[in-house]
C-alpha cells in the first residue's frame, strides 16, 4: 500500500510528509552509525536532523570541557560563530517589514558625511547591500577587533572605517564587514543594540532559551569550551567562551542543539503557524540577494552560485540547498536546510582539528544517504580513513605556518634580546579615543604581555621595538610597534591600525 502511495504522489509530483520524514528518519540514523566511524572524533559533537513537524535526531556525544569532564548535552550553548549571520539576515526582514529599518535604506541615509575610499559613493549602498557582502571595501582592523578583541562604539563606526577602510574590487566577497554595519546602523537608528533585538524578535518567539548573543547570559560551565588540538602528546587545550564584547553580529550567538533544531523547523515551515513569523516574511528573507559564477571550491565541496542574507545557496544532486558554516579559534558548526526534501540538518564540534573539512562532510554524507545514492557506504568509508590522516597533515602544516611566519624578513631574525630593565620602557597603559578600553603592557618576570580588552598574549623581542604577539599555542605572531619620541622614550603603539598613545 505504501508503494503503491508513493508511486500516485510521483505521478502526481508531490511529496508525502510521511515518506519524507521516514527517509529522513533512515538517513539520520545512518548518519549517527556513520560518526560511529571516528573515533578520533573529540572532545564534543553534536548532530541535530528535522522535518517540518518532527525533531528526527538529537545526538551529541563527549565533553563541553575537555579539562572538568563536563558532558556536552542537547541542552548545551555551543558557539556557532557566522551562523548567526542568517539570524541577523532574518532579523533585517522583520524589522524592514515593521519599517524600523529599511533594507533599501543607503548608508548615506544614516552616515550622511561619511567618506568611503577610492570615491565611493555612499547612497549607492543598501542595507541589503551589507547584509550580502556587496559593499567594495575592506576594513579588516575593524573586523578584527569585532571577532577577537572588542565591541565597538557603533558612533564611532564612520570615523574607523574612514581611517582604516580601502577600496576592493566590487562584486560578491564574503566577510564579516557588512553585518557589523548593519547592526551598528541598527543600534544607531533605535538606541537598541542587535543583540536585544534578536533576543525580543527571533530566540523569544522560538523559545530557544539555551540561545543568545551574550555568552554572560549562562554560566561558564554550562556553556561548551572550544578546544585547540596541539597532538597525541599534549592532547587538547580547552579555550574559553567568547566574552560578550566579542559577539559580534558576524559570528556572536550560542546555541544547543535543541533549540537549532526550532530555528530549522522555522525555515522548513515557512513561517507558517509560528507567532511572530509568517510565509511573507521567511520567503523576502531566503529570496537571493547575490548571484556569483558558480564554483564548487569552497567549504562545503558543493555548488555554490549565491548568497540569501546569511545563507548560502548551493546545489546537492539537483537539490537546493541552503547553507551556512560557522568557523573559529577551536570550534567549526554548520547547518543547512533542503526545501524539497523538508528536512534541515545542524551540525557541531567543539575542537578545530580538521572538524570544518568533517562537519562539511557529515552534512554531505547525510544528503547522500537521504537520496539514498547506491556510492553512500563508499564515499563513508573514505572519509572515514581519511579523517586520521587529516588531522595529522592538519597539525602538521600549521607548525609550518607558523615557521614560516616567524621566518619573514621584519623579525631579524629574531636577534634582540633585551634585558628586564629595557622591558620596563614599555610598560604602562596606552590610549586611542577610538578604542573603548586602554591597552596594558606589563611585565611578568622577564617577559612583556599585552591586553587590550579580551584579548591577551605574551609580548616575544624580536628587533628594538618591534614585538611578535602570540595569543594562542598554534597562533602566528602579530607584529606589535612600539614608537617613540624626540628624546628617545617610548610614546606609543600601533595596534590593529590604531596608534595608541602611552599615558
Amino acid at each position: 500500500m505504501k508503494t503503491k502511495l508513493f508511486l500516485i504522489l510521483l505521478f502526481l509530483g508531490g511529496y508525502s510528509p510521511l515518506l519524507m520524514a521516514a527517509s529522513a528518519q533512515k538517513a539520520a540514523q545512518q548518519t549517527a552509525e556513520y560518526l560511529k566511524g571516528f573515533p578520533d572524533l573529540n572532545p564534543g559533537y553534536g548532530l541535530v536532523v528535522v522535518t517540518p513537524d518532527e525533531l528526527v535526531l538529537n545526538h551529541v556525544q563527549g565533553l563541553r570541557n575537555s579539562e572538568t569532564k563536563a558532558p556536552l548535552t542537547v541542552n548545551t550553548p555551543i558557539y556557532i560563530a557566522s551562523q548567526t549571520k542568517a539570524i541577523v539576515g532574518l532579523l533585517a526582514h522583520k524589522l524592514d517589514k515593521k519599517g524600523v529599518l529599511k533594507l533599501d535604506s543607503t548608508l548615506a541615509d544614516h552616515w550622511p558625511q561619511l567618506k568611503l575610499p577610492g570615491a565611493i559613493n555612499a547612497a549607492e549602498w543598501t542595507m541589503s547591500d551589507l547584509l550580502n557582502h556587496m559593499l567594495p571595501i575592506y576594513a579588516d582592523d575593524l573586523v578584527y577587533l569585532e571577532a577577537y578583541v572588542t565591541e565597538l562604539n557603533y558612533q564611532d563606526y564612520p570615523k574607523i572605517i574612514e581611517t582604516t577602510a580601502v577600496k576592493r574590487e566590487s562584486g560578491f566577497e564574503y566577510d564579516n564587514l557588512g553585518y557589523n554595519i548593519y547592526t551598528a546602523i541598527l543600534h544607531q537608528a533605535t538606541g537598541k543594540p542587535w543583540q536585544q533585538w534578536l533576543q525580543e524578535e527571533i530566540f523569544q518567539p522560538l523559545k530557544m532559551t539555551k540561545t543568545s548573543a551574550k555568552t554572560s547570559d549562562f554560566p561558564l560551565t554550562e556553556l561548551s569550551w572550544n578546544h585547540v588540538w596541539l597532538g597525541d602528546d599534549k592532547g587538547y587545550i580547552a579555550v574559553p567562551p567568547k566574552t560578550d564584547a566579542m559577539m559580534q553580529s558576524s559570528g556572536g550567538v550560542v546555541t544547543s542543539t535543541t533549540d537549532l533544531a526550532k530555528w530549522l523547523q522555522l525555515h522548513l515551515k515557512q513561517g507558517n503557524q509560528i507567532a511572530g513569523f509568517s510565509h511573507k516574511l521567511m520567503t523576502s528573507a531566503q529570496q537571493l540577494g547575490t548571484s556569483y559564477e558558480a564554483s564548487d571550491r569552497n567549504p562545503y565541496g558543493m555548488l555554490c552560485d549565491g548568497y540569501a542574507f546569511g545563507w548560502n545557496t548551493c546545489s546537492f544532486k539537483e537539490h537546493q540547498v541552503y547553507l551556512h558554516g560557522g568557523g573559529y579559534t577551536g570550534a567549526r558548526t554548520i547547518m543547512a536546510f533542503v526545501p524539497k526534501l523538508n528536512v534541515g540538518i545542524g551540525i557541531f564540534s567543539n575542537s578545530d582539528n580538521q572538524t570544518g573539512w568533517h562537519t562539511g562532510n557529515t552534512l554531505s554524507q547525510f544528503l547522500h544517504y537521504m537520496i539514498d545514492e547506491s556510492t553512500a557506504e563508499v564515499a563513508a568509508k573514505e572519509r572515514q580513513l581519511a579523517y586520521p590522516k587529516r588531522i595529522k597533515r592538519s597539525l602538521e602544516n600549521r607548525h609550518k605556518r607558523i615557521a614560516k611566519k616567524r621566518g619573514e624578513a621584519l623579525w631579524g631574525s629574531w636577534l634582540w634580546k633585551p634585558a628586564r630593565a629595557e622591558l620596563q620602557n614599555y610598560v604602562g597603559t596606552y590610549h586611542h579615543p577610538l578604542f573603548p578600553k586602554p591597552v596594558m603592557v606589563s611585565l611578568n618576570k622577564q617577559s612583556l604581555h599585552i591586553q587590550a580588552d579580551s584579548l591577551q598574549g605574551k609580548l616575544e623581542p624580536a628587533v628594538e621595538d618591534l614585538f611578535g604577539m602570540t595569543s594562542s599555542p598554534l597562533g602566528s605572531p602579530m607584529p606589535i610597534q612600539f614608537s617613540r619620541n624626540a628624546d628617545s622614550l617610548v610614546e606609543g603603539v600601533t595596534l590593529y591600525g590604531l596608534q595608541f598613545k602611552k599615558q
